[in-house]
């Protein structure tokens, strides 16, 4: 399908109870700079692209254990429900003392930059859902909102290899209510993307935001103006993910 058919492709609401803003496929070159050097490779795929207002039905914050608050609802959520099953390999302290730590880094750095941190166990076990059916392994970035207000997960992106070759990520990005209560959710980002994505976050999440309509603003004003700084774990992540080719 011809990029202008792609991006003014817009689809249906995915359920009642999400207000959605935007749906719609975006070329991958609209979105990444380097998709647009002639013969770039790893760029010729469309992202899957929605901003819209978090489902009525998810657990508020009344209900997340205080050490979790500084992760969005969805992965707060995951981490209680995760823990609380038997033979699980999720402790939920030494999950708040490594969050503890990358929020109190995060809080450090200037404002409006963000802090990319990989998810290395003991994080991950608490943040993945894998199951023994599917033969897949995948890595979690977490993105920190960065500035003495700061130290909380502003968004976070998660990529999948299956059989030791990196396939597919998809990244999510929810700036705190009451201020910005959207969320902005990309899929079928090519894998060979992620690096690119991190090191320019402020870039990347400017040009979805212009294409998610109203949202844009929003986005704008509270995530990453100067882009990404990445830690050294999640460094050699994306090492791993670029080495292993576009899927």
């Amino acid at each position: 399908m011809a990029g202008g058919a792609l991006a003014g492709l817009l689809a249906l609401p995915l359920h009642a109870d999400d207000l959605v803003h935007y749906k719609g496929l975006i070329p991958a070159a609209k979105v990444f700079a380097a998709c647009a050097e002639a013969g770039a490779a790893g760029c010729a795929y469309p992202l899957f692209v929605v901003a819209h207002e978090p489902a009525a039905d998810r657990p508020g914050l009344d209900l997340i254990t205080p050490d979790l608050t500084v992760l969005p609802r969805a992965l707060a959520s995951r981490a209680q429900t995760i823990a609380a099953e038997a033979g699980t390999r999720c402790s939920l302290p030494r999950l708040t003392a490594e969050l503890r730590a990358a929020a109190g880094a995060a809080r450090t750095l200037p404002a409006g930059r963000g802090l990319v941190t990989g998810a290395a166990a003991p994080v991950a076990p608490c943040l993945l859902r894998s199951s023994p059916l599917v033969p897949q392994e995948d890595v979690l970035f977490l993105i920190w909102q960065t500035g003495p207000q700061g130290g909380r997960v502003q968004g976070w992106l998660t990529c999948t290899r299956m059989g030791g070759v990196a396939r597919s990520c998809e990244l999510n990005l929810t700036p705190a209510p009451p201020d910005c209560p959207v969320e902005l959710s990309v899929t079928g980002l090519a894998a060979i993307a992620a690096p690119e994505l991190l090191a320019h976050l402020g870039e990347v999440v400017a040009r979805l935001a212009e294409r998610a309509t109203s949202t844009g603003s929003c986005f704008a004003a509270h995530l990453y103006r100067d882009g990404g700084e990445i830690d050294a774990t999640a460094r050699a992540q994306l090492y791993l993910l670029a080495g292993d080719g576009n899927g």
